[in-house]
């Protein structure tokens, strides 16, 4: 997932601890936009199925705190991925790489930051100056 509020990349999170994404989820006000990859499969495995229970739980709570929740197909991403490794640099604030989750979510976020303002350069979005990252 990635959230962006008035254009400004706020975190890019990745990690399959549920407990984690409701500590995300709960830092979050009306106002704020998620970006999540749907979950597309013609077979569904263990791990589908919990992909599916988190994405469902994360939709959730996006109404209970009043907070946008946007899903897109996975190919949505594609054009933007260059503009969203440009975005995060080659370090987490960590120091550690960024994972192709992490780049993923932030090119879905960027891709829907476009079809809100199709006339704004993706070059003009930019990080927080305290990016926050888990995973």
């Amino acid at each position: 997932m990635a959230l962006f509020r008035e254009a400004v990349l706020l975190c890019s999170v990745m990690t399959e601890e549920r407990s984690r994404v409701f500590d995300f989820l709960s830092e979050l006000s009306a106002g704020a936009t998620i970006v999540c990859e749907d979950y597309v499969t013609a077979q569904l495995m263990h791990d589908g199925r919990m992909t599916l229970k988190l994405i469902g739980a994360i939709e959730r709570e996006a109404q209970l705190t009043r907070v946008q929740f946007v899903l897109q197909r996975p190919q949505a991403r594609l054009p933007f991925m260059a503009q969203a490794r440009a975005l995060l640099g080659k370090k987490q604030p960590t120091g550690r790489p960024w994972t192709p989750h992490h780049i993923d979510a932030v090119a879905h976020a960027l891709c829907y930051l476009h079809k809100q303002a199709p006339s704004v350069p993706v070059e003009s979005y930019q990080t927080a100056a305290s990016l926050w990252v888990e995973g």
